[in-house]
Parts: structure tokens; sequence; C-alpha cells
């Protein structure tokens, strides 16, 4: 580490002995001679070693990709009797998926590339609000490259995930509403995976939630 601060760094270092703290060793390179701009920064000279820069930037995939899709959406209420129904689903696909098998080339995924629905039965009548969601989501890419580490650099995958959630609102009057929600109904874990699904890589539990509440509105 010393190597890189220059040869006034190394002088004080070698005058503490090696073992001092960086604020030891900037005093004692005042202390040889060095002088202090009115930032209170030490002045450079021609001794120093020159800056280096790491810098990353987003850049466009080297060949044309495409991705195409789909949404579905419907909604139904059966009748005046308050209940109904509603269905949403996306699907995508295309050729930006990572490729599991190819281990040898650089590759240019899409991050976040997947299919999803959400299935609600709700009932919704004289004040009354009782909601039923069911939010489904097929495996994604999450990135390239694991935090746990590899000589090459490996995909990350979030593995299929789905949760029921529930809440319940009542206007007791015009002004103040009470409500219960309950969200992971099914205590669902979210989980990650590198190539295939057998190299688990974490698991994050956080069990279901409730509120109770209320809610008054100044009219």
């Amino acid at each position: 580490v010393y190597k890189r601060q220059g040869p006034r760094w190394n002088q004080a270092v070698a005058d503490l002995g090696g073992t001092a703290t960086a604020d030891e060793i900037f005093a004692q390179m005042q202390a040889n001679g060095a002088t202090l701009n009115s930032d209170g920064y030490i002045e450079p000279n021609s001794d120093d070693p020159l800056m280096q820069w790491r810098i990353t930037r987003p850049f466009n995939a080297p060949d044309n990709k495409t991705v195409s899709g789909y949404e579905l959406a419907i909604q139904h209420l059966f009748g005046e009797s308050g209940y109904g129904v509603a269905v949403n689903g996306t699907f995508v696909d295309g050729d930006v998926n990572f490729d599991v098998e190819d281990l040898t080339s650089e590759q240019t995924p899409l991050n976040g590339l997947s299919d999803s629905a959400n299935f609600q039965a709700f009932y919704e009548k004289d004040g009354l609000s009782v909601k039923v969601t069911y939010a489904w989501r097929d495996s994604y890419l999450i990135g390239v490259g694991q935090s746990q580490g590899s000589s090459d650099n490996p995909p990350q995958f979030a593995k299929t995930y789905g949760q029921w959630d529930m809440s319940v609102n009542y206007d007791v009057t015009d002004s103040l509403t009470v409500f219960a929600e309950g969200v992971n109904l099914n205590n669902e874990t979210e989980q990650g995976y590198g190539r295939y699904e057998e190299q688990f890589l974490f698991a994050r539990q956080y069990g279901p939630r409730y509120t109770v509440g209320m809610r008054y509105s100044f009219k």
C-alpha cells in the first residue's frame, strides 16, 4: 500500500517505524518539509504518483437483440353482488437470456426479464372492501457476477416466487375507516441460485406481516 503513495509518504512511514496511522504519517510528512495549501491538503510535487481512476459506464449490446411480449388483463363483476375477480399476466421472450451452458464467451443479457401474473378476488359493497391477491413471478436473471466469489463471471438468478396477500377495509363513517392487512400469508421465501437451481446462493425469509389500523380524514 505504502509504495503507491509516493516517496514522501514512504519516507514518513520509515521515520515512524512502519506502524503509524494515516494521521501520524500526515503529520510526519509536514515535519519532513511538506507544506499545506489553503484547503489543508499537502501541496503536490513532481515525485507524487499519478492518480488512477476507475470508470464504469453502460454500453449497448454488440449485436442486435430483440424482446417481444404481450400483456393480458381481465376484470369481471358478478352483477350487483359486490363480488369480482381480476386477472392479469405479462409474457415476454427474446434473445437476451443468459446461456448457462456457455462458459467461454462474454454475454450481454437483459436483467430482470421474466413472465409475471396476478390474480385478485374481491368484494366491495356497503363500505366493506375485501381483497385476496396472489402475485407470481417466474425466475429471472438478477445479474452477472456473484458476491460469493468465482473465477469466472457466473450468473445469479432469482427463483420463481409467488405470494398471497389479503386486505380488509371497512368505512365506519364517511371519515373513519378501519383496516387489516396481511402480506405474504403463505410465508414464501425469496431464493437465488447460480447457473442451475441446484447451486443455491441465498434465501430471504421475511415471514407473514400483518397490519391493523384506522384512517381518519378531516373534511
